[in-house]
């Protein structure tokens, strides 16, 4: 299975090369959803969520705290109705999801291959 971190950075171009490859591997299913209504919206959708990734290592604290986790290592932004979740670590930041914001989030955590929610 493939990681669902996909590694922003820290400023090395290694990890800014990543971006494309792994991020890009954990948005297929949104997208491809998307895209069977319309093209242009995937588009859209695709572009707003690789912008919103690609200016997490500049203001990686923006993002708000995801509530149903309560660690302040992992925060999430909003792409229209997605939300983007991304971990800080050792000044690294890590997109480590993208889930429609009406997904019930416990549920998606659990078949995702993130480690379980803490009871």
């Amino acid at each position: 299975m493939r990681s669902r971190r996909a590694y922003v950075g820290n400023g090395s171009s290694a990890a800014t090369r990543s971006l494309g490859e792994v991020h890009e591997a954990a948005l297929d299913d949104v997208i491809g959803h998307i895209a069977g209504d319309s093209h242009d919206a995937a588009r859209r959708v695709l572009s707003q969520a690789l912008e919103a990734a690609s200016t997490l290592t500049s203001f990686a604290e923006r993002g708000r705290l995801v509530p149903e986790l309560g660690d302040p290592a992992i925060r999430e932004v909003f792409v229209y109705s997605y939300r983007l979740l991304y971990e800080i670590r050792n000044g690294t930041v890590a997109v480590i999801g993208f889930v429609h914001g009406a997904r019930d989030f416990d549920d998606w955590w659990r078949r995702s291959d993130l480690p379980p929610l803490a009871e």
